[in-house]
């Protein structure tokens, strides 16, 4: 996949993604709020590892879309 694209990590910080979704409609995470804090740290380094571009996915929508698009603008013009 690296060769072809662009990875993109969005890094949502836990507190958001707890705020974002219905932890008791995800199997993954039925065991509550701790289990979104273990799989982000466990999965942090791989994500980190394997990306192109990082954009911390902390505010709005609009916010994370630009900061995308601004990040990506130069890997495609090149």
């Amino acid at each position: 996949m690296k060769q072809n694209s662009i990875i993109v990590f969005l890094n949502r910080p836990p507190e958001k993604i707890i705020e974002d979704i219905d932890i008791k409609t995800r199997p993954l995470l039925r065991e509550g709020r701790d289990k979104v804090f273990t799989l982000y740290n466990e999965r942090l380094h791989l994500y980190k590892k394997y990306c192109d571009i990082e954009v911390l996915n902390d505010k709005t929508l609009d916010d994370a879309v630009n900061e995308i698009i601004k990040r990506v603008i130069p890997y495609i013009s090149s």
